[in-house]
């Protein structure tokens, strides 16, 4: 809510001089500190957007998903999240006409505990950041210019700063779209 001390707070985090993610014991954070209202049932969500296309030959859904889901297994256990990759590639149906929703390839995590949630995040990206090294020497053998990939996080809802910025799909199904958002509520950060 405009006014409170945590809508000012965060709009200070955002318009920061330095737009560059904030770094605490050599570790980038990727999402917003901690806001101050407090609740029994707070939920934190986020798209990490992954930054590259599926390939099949260098199977990147499978890369990311782990051995039989693995990877995401892991993370979701040790952190109490839930993860879901979806978009473009991804293989995952959504909707009653059963399509991947058009938007780039992404992993959405979802929390109701902040510190699992900022773990859950950290623990995706440097899954991704791995993958970007392997997906670099791929190329690379290939003799193709490799794309810059770059990491970002766009958090959707956080009960702590009274943002949600939660999507939900159009009459048709197909598309996605952010509803009720006021610009600076809205906060994106991204990182190499």
């Amino acid at each position: 809510r405009r006014g409170s001390p945590d809508y000012e707070n965060l709009r200070a985090f955002m318009s920061s001089e330095d737009s560059e993610p904030k770094c605490s014991q050599e570790r980038t954070v990727w999402v917003a500190p901690k806001g101050q209202l407090g609740g029994d049932k707070q939920k934190f969500i986020c798209a990490v957007l992954v930054g590259l296309e599926n390939d099949l030959e260098f199977c990147l859904v499978k890369r990311i998903l782990g051995k039989e889901g693995k990877n995401m297994r892991k993370i979701a256990a040790e952190c109490d999240a839930k993860i879901r990759l979806r978009g473009i590639g991804s293989g995952f149906l959504e909707g009653a006409q059963g399509i991947e929703a058009l938007v780039p390839l992404q992993l959405n995590v979802s929390c109701t505990d902040f510190d699992c949630y900022s773990r859950a995040v950290r623990e995706i990206i440097d899954l991704l950041k791995d993958l970007y090294k392997h997906y670099r020497r791929w190329v690379h053998s290939k003799g193709w210019e490799p794309p810059e990939e770059k990491v970002s996080v766009e958090e959707l809802r956080r009960d702590d700063w009274s943002i949600d910025l939660y999507k939900h799909q159009d009459r048709d199904g197909l598309r996605w779209q952010t509803v009720k958002m006021a610009a600076d509520q809205r906060f994106f950060l991204s990182g190499q």
